[in-house]
């Protein structure tokens, strides 16, 4: 594939990231942070991926800090 082939589009990826707080510190005395990020369907809404956060939230000691959701559309072929 070059320049000026043709594109194929792929889905749609909806991505939900979530960053916990894990309730330990560094070296430096600031929050141990982790980022989990995971796929979902690309017709969840902004509501859906909030709930599904918050469904996560309760099963982990971990605190939730932060929520965002990304889309992307993959293009092709990549050769």
């Amino acid at each position: 594939m070059a320049l000026g082939d043709t594109v194929v589009v792929g889905e749609n990826e909806k991505r939900l990231s979530l960053l916990w707080d894990t309730g330990a510190v560094d070296e430096n005395g600031d929050p141990v942070t982790r980022r989990q990020t995971i796929r979902v369907e690309a017709t969840a809404s902004d509501q859906d991926c909030y709930d599904i956060a918050y469904t996560l939230a309760s099963l982990t000691t971990y605190t939730l800090v932060d929520i965002s959701v990304s889309e992307s559309t993959p293009l092709g072929p990549i050769t």
